[in-house]
């Protein structure tokens, strides 16, 4: 497709299609093969994507998944976009910018460089994953947009598996949050704004304890932090090698 908006609301069955300025809109009763979206977006509101999705814009556009099941991989390339608000995605691997509001994904794997944020607006929604990997200098925010009673703890996810580092921080307050796994394998304090995660492990399911503070960061400034820290390990690691090097 190079133009104007596909809608599908049939099935096309393994279908291949490829976005290439311009948009595919796929229906509750539509079916298609492999997606590749080189330039413009996916929408996807019911049906079944039967294959991967590959996504390459960087010019900006949005693509989301709001309802229907895609059984293949999700790749979102560096500097592309997506958001997810509902629908069963088998897996997900951000290069690039991910925002999940809600729906249920088996696998989600975060890589150098990716930004992801999740968004929680109930105690008990929490994001349904089988497997969550943070490589090393991935963001993950954990924005909480719902109001937290003092000394609570809240579910973030069902099951996770941590392999390599990553920063972690909460858009409700860096000093009021601690994060941790069930099974105690890791904990993360908020006041430490970026954790490196060592686990190799099945780190089980993942809970938010938040205590009352008065140290609340605006959304901008929490998220420069996260990303000035992963730019300052980058720097620090660069510099370390060439010292070994000389």
């Amino acid at each position: 497709i190079n133009g104007g908006t596909l809608a599908v609301q049939t099935n096309l069955g393994t279908s291949s299609v490829t976005v290439d300025g311009c948009a595919l809109e796929l229906g509750p009763n539509g079916t298609v093969g492999d997606v590749l979206v080189k330039d413009g977006y996916v929408l996807i509101n019911g049906g079944t994507l039967d294959g991967d999705l590959t996504i390459q814009d960087v010019d900006g556009d949005e693509s989301v998944i709001s309802d229907g099941i895609v059984t293949g991989t999700v790749s979102i390339s560096d500097a592309s976009k997506l958001k997810v608000t509902g629908g069963d995605v088998d897996s997900i691997v951000n290069d690039g910018l991910l925002d999940i509001l809600g729906g249920e994904i088996s696998t989600l794997t975060l890589n150098e460089g990716s930004v992801t944020q999740i968004s929680l607006a109930s105690a008990d929604e929490g994001v349904d994953l089988d497997g969550l990997t943070l490589n090393n200098r991935a963001a993950l925010v954990v924005n909480l947009d719902m109001d937290l009673i003092s000394d609570e703890d809240y579910l973030l996810f069902t099951t996770a598996d941590f392999l390599e580092g990553a920063a972690i921080a909460s858009g409700k307050s860096f000093a009021s949050v601690t994060i941790y796994a069930t099974n105690g394998t890791f904990t993360y304090s908020g006041d430490q704004v970026q954790q490196r995660v060592a686990v190799d492990t099945d780190a089980g399911t993942i809970m938010l304890h938040y205590s009352a503070s008065t140290l609340v960061p605006e959304p901008s400034t929490w998220l420069l932090m996260v990303l000035g820290l992963l730019g300052f390990g980058y720097v620090r690691s660069q510099k370390k090698r060439s010292l070994l090097n000389a």
